[in-house]
């Protein structure tokens, strides 16, 4: 007898084992803020003890998922500069065309040769 109520233990701790398996990783909730909609995704990974994952990696994991955005990005140039900056490139290719026709030519003669 005692046999069975270890069988019927390990198939409750089976069951229990398929119950966190079938567990979905992501619950979507949905958040609306005033100036915009989103959905709020939290993940939880695999090797995340319990609610909180205080695991290094469980840790390191957080903080890459909320790391702050890049400088670069932060450094936006206004429409007026993107378009000085273009004028100024093109005036500058228009200056070394001559260059570049001569170019475009010694390509073409190079191959012509062939």
């Amino acid at each position: 007898m005692p046999a069975k109520s270890t069988a019927s233990s390990n198939s409750r701790s089976e069951e229990d084992n398929d119950s966190d398996v079938n567990e979905p990783l992501v619950e979507p909730r949905e958040v609306l803020l005033p100036t915009e909609d989103f959905i709020l995704v939290e993940l939880k990974p695999p090797f995340a003890d319990g609610e909180e994952g205080g695991t290094d990696l469980g840790t390191f994991f957080q903080e890459c998922q909320s790391a702050p955005m890049l400088s670069s990005f932060s450094c936006q140039p206004t429409l007026e500069q993107q378009v000085s900056e273009i004028s100024a490139h093109l005036a500058a290719l228009e200056s070394s065309l001559p260059d570049l026709d001569q170019f475009v030519e010694s390509v073409c003669q190079s191959d012509s040769l062939k």
